[in-house]
This record gives C-alpha cells, structure tokens and sequence, in this order.
C-alpha cells in the first residue's frame, strides 16, 4: 500500500514537470491544459499580495483613518484526501488601513475536528502579521496517517486585536 501511494505521489509532479517542460508523450497531450491548471492550483505555503490597500479601500468603502480586517474566504482543497496526504488551507484577508506601512498583529489556529472532538491544532505562529490591502495566506495541514474515514471539519480561528473571527470548512477522508 506504502509502495502505490509513494508511486502515486511521484506520477503527478512528474506529468507537471513533463508538461512544463514540453515532455508529455504523443497519446498525453490533451493532459497538457489540465496538468498546468492543476498545477497553477496549488500555491506554495505563505502569503500572497492580491489587492493593492487602493484597490482593498474602495472595494470596502474604508474611509482613510479606518483600521479594519475582513475575512473574505477559507478554502480548503482537496476536498477528498486519504490519511496522510496534505490539505491546503487557504485563508483571505483584507485589511483597511492609514497606509501601506500599517500593519496588524493577530494569529491564525485551524482545529482539525472529528465527530465533533478535536484532532489536531495548527497555529501558523505566536504573532501573524496582518497586512494592508488584501492577501492570501496559506497553510498546508498533513491528515493523519491513522485518521478513520470520514467528513472533518476544519476551523479556522483568527484573532486580531479585540476581534475572534471564526469560519468552517469540510474535507473527506476515505481509504483508496
């Protein structure tokens, strides 16, 4: 079983990798659209500029004094994984603020919960930096090896000031 999920997980960056690189064999080249959007899918772990604090101030009506965070999305995917494979969570912020030097301290925990009972606890670190203008943040969580089949729900808490703001999101565990 070790053995198929080590050969499944090296098929696909060696498909990217051919399509990238102009590789793919003659019965393949259809695969050659799908691999580099699936490859355009998965971003690395960190954080992402989406949104100029210009672009973030007018979408949210934010007058220039205004410091305010908003949570615009989690998303999580796959959102079907066997134990041990990796999920990315993907959390996105905007932040108003006097300027682009403003930033916010605040932190990002994600509780991986079972049947309603927590299994594991992720907390990117002790201090998250939030931003002006509007960023991406991404996380990718390892599914424990012995996690029985089933829906989780991931929830992801940030705090930020006085502020706790909470969002869910679900994933599926099944044995291949």
């Amino acid at each position: 079983m070790e053995n198929i999920k080590m050969r499944r997980s090296l098929l696909f960056p060696m498909l990217v990798f051919a399509a990238g690189a102009g590789f793919l064999p003659a019965g393949c080249t259809k695969l050659k659209p799908i691999l580099a959007d699936i490859k355009g899918s998965f971003k690395g772990a960190g954080e992402q500029p989406l949104s100029t604090l210009d672009q973030t101030r007018q979408r949210y009506s934010c007058a220039r004094e205004d410091t305010r965070l908003y949570v615009e999305k989690c998303d999580i995917t796959p959102s079907r994984v066997e134990p041990g494979d990796k999920i990315q969570h993907v959390v996105q912020y905007a932040l108003c603020a006097p300027s682009d030097a403003v930033t916010v301290q605040g932190t990002i925990t994600r509780k991986i919960k079972f049947k309603g009972k927590e299994r594991k606890t992720s907390s990117d670190a002790e201090v998250e930096t939030f931003k002006a203008g509007t960023w991406t943040v991404t996380a990718f969580i390892e599914v424990p090896d012995n996690a029985p089949q089933g829906v989780y729900t991931l929830e992801t808490v940030i705090r930020c000031e006085d502020r706790v703001i909470t969002r869910s999101g679900s994933f599926t565990v099944r044995e291949d």
